[in-house]
């Protein structure tokens, strides 16, 4: 059962939507709110499918209910951008991706525009998410990021194989030559 009360929230069919983005929003790595002004309905069927394909969803909720959503979630900071027409585009996988993707797709019609979003615990604006859409994949990123720790460890072994090496190469030369020296001293 839900743990908030809110006047005009206690109808069943409320509390079970409610309980539904709730849900969503638990297993989204992002969660993005893009208005959405003069969209043919095609045109709108077409992004859904899109953005279902990269792994996410795009539905249509009363922006109080997901406000009531989004705090039992724990979610706080999006308060001002639930106005207007908005459409909740869910992203299951990658949540870089479906900020690229949403703003493809504000390219393709005027009146779907990204407002903000939230992603591992943190509300975005507009901008914010823009530089989430910019981001490589993630897989690209722990890849740079195993290539960050690992050149300096590579670099630091070379550097020690070269000091080790290297004296004792040297320190073994001058001990044969000391002995050379002895051997024809004697």
């Amino acid at each position: 059962m839900a743990h908030w009360v809110v006047k005009g929230a206690e109808r069943p069919e409320k509390v079970a939507l409610v309980e539904e983005i709730r849900e969503k929003i638990g297993r989204s790595q992002g969660v993005y709110l893009v208005e959405y002004r003069g969209i043919p309905v095609a045109t709108l069927s077409g992004f859904r499918r899109r953005v279902r394909e990269a792994g996410g969803e795009l539905v249509v909720y009363k922006n109080t209910l997901f406000r009531l959503a989004a705090a039992a979630a724990g979610i706080r900071g999006l308060e001002g951008y639930l106005t207007g027409p908005t459409i909740f585009a869910f992203a299951y996988g990658d949540a870089a991706a479906m900020a690229k993707l949403l703003f493809e797709l504000t390219k393709e019609h005027e009146g779907f525009q990204v407002k903000a979003g939230w992603v591992e615990g943190r509300v975005y604006d507009r901008d914010g998410v823009d530089a989430i859409a910019k981001l490589p994949p993630r897989e690209v990123l722990l890849a740079q990021l195993v290539g960050g720790i690992q050149a300096p460890i590579t670099r630091f072994v070379g550097t020690l194989q070269s000091l080790t090496h290297t004296p004792l190469r040297n320190l073994r030369y001058g001990l044969e030559e000391v002995a050379k020296l002895k051997a024809q001293a004697s």
